[in-house]
């Protein structure tokens, strides 16, 4: 079997390993989950900090914030 190829759910010796495949995967979504909390977690502290830049000046926002992730195109509103 070819590398370039290769069936995830086998193992090297080319049988069928779904228990460790299935272990893999989810730790796969989990990583995924957790990158996606701290750009999350980012995102609210950098509108935190516009929100207290404009209250030192006495300014306050009046309509809701929205930005937009270069990095993702996500929008947060």
């Amino acid at each position: 079997m070819k590398a370039d190829n290769k069936d995830p759910r086998r193992n090297e010796s080319g049988c069928l390993d779904l228990t460790a495949y299935e272990a893999i995967k989810k730790v796969d979504k989990g990583s995924r989950k957790n990158s996606k909390n701290e750009r999350n977690n980012e995102v609210h502290e950098a509108i935190k900090l516009v929100k207290n830049m404009l209250r030192k000046f006495d300014l306050i926002v009046i309509n809701r914030i929205e930005v937009k992730d270069k990095r993702t195109n996500k929008v947060y509103r």
